[in-house]
């Protein structure tokens, strides 16, 4: 059921092209990500956007995130009654409940998955005031709002495009968390805890989505991500996005 919130229609207007001229971060928490990566982010004032158990890092450094989002209705019902200790806005899907959450809560509405429909090819929203696509990854939405926000170009880091112990998963059909560590924390799922799983053919087919439609609007999108399997995107080492800012 899509709640009715005009304020989060608003309120994802003013955000449109916010960041206009200026690069952005979208993080995901594969263990690749490094703590020391986002101390980079904070001392070089990058724009970034985070997700889900983001915040899991939060005792080992002073970076935040300057948006946070959930689009894991699972994960959300674990923690929405102890994200304000983390955050103080969170942005989630409209068929989301608050339910308990402390902190204020920003919806967006979902217009469907990413090729879902035959013979689609561009999936992917440029104005989330009118609505985000799905792609089974938070990470989808995030390119979506970083591409609404300005940003250009955008850069992928903590990426991975691997679950270890999830082969031939089915999109929203919950599984139990095995001993492998897929996060950039060990703690980060509990061996057992019921997860939604990572259908990586279809999280791949979004992100194809996401390179044609940057490609015919004029966006960069890298992946700066140490390692990994996500090929979709043109690679750049992270460690040189400083050198290169230095030089301009």
């Amino acid at each position: 059921m899509t709640i009715d919130d005009p304020d989060s229609d608003s309120y994802f207007e003013s955000l449109r092209a916010r960041h206009a001229g200026r690069r952005g971060f979208v993080i995901g928490n594969g263990p690749s990500l490094r703590i020391e990566d986002l101390t980079a982010l904070k001392a070089n004032g990058e724009i970034s956007i985070a997700s889900n158990k983001i915040f899991l890092a939060y005792d080992q450094t002073d970076w935040r995130p300057d948006y946070f989002t959930i689009a894991d209705i699972v994960l959300w019902k674990k923690i929405r009654g102890e994200i304000h200790r983390h955050v103080d806005l969170v942005h989630l899907q409209d068929t989301f409940g608050k339910g308990d959450a402390q902190c204020q809560v920003r919806r967006w509405h979902c217009v469907g998955l990413a090729g879902e429909k035959d013979g689609s090819t561009q999936d992917f929203s440029g104005d989330v005031a009118q609505g985000i696509y799905g792609g089974c990854s938070v990470t989808y939405v995030n390119l979506q709002l970083a591409v609404h926000l300005g940003l250009n170009p955008i850069y992928l880091i903590g990426c991975d495009h691997c679950y270890k112990g999830e082969d031939g998963v089915q999109r929203d059909v919950p599984v139990q968390a095995g001993v492998e560590n897929n996060h950039f924390v060990p703690n980060y799922r509990v061996p057992g805890e019921m997860v939604n799983p990572a259908p990586l053919n279809l999280m791949e087919r979004a992100y194809r989505h996401a390179f044609r439609y940057a490609e015919l609007h004029g966006i960069a999108i890298f992946n700066a991500t140490r390692g990994g399997n996500l090929n979709v995107f043109p690679r750049v080492e992270f460690d040189e996005l400083w050198e290169r800012k230095a030089d301009k």
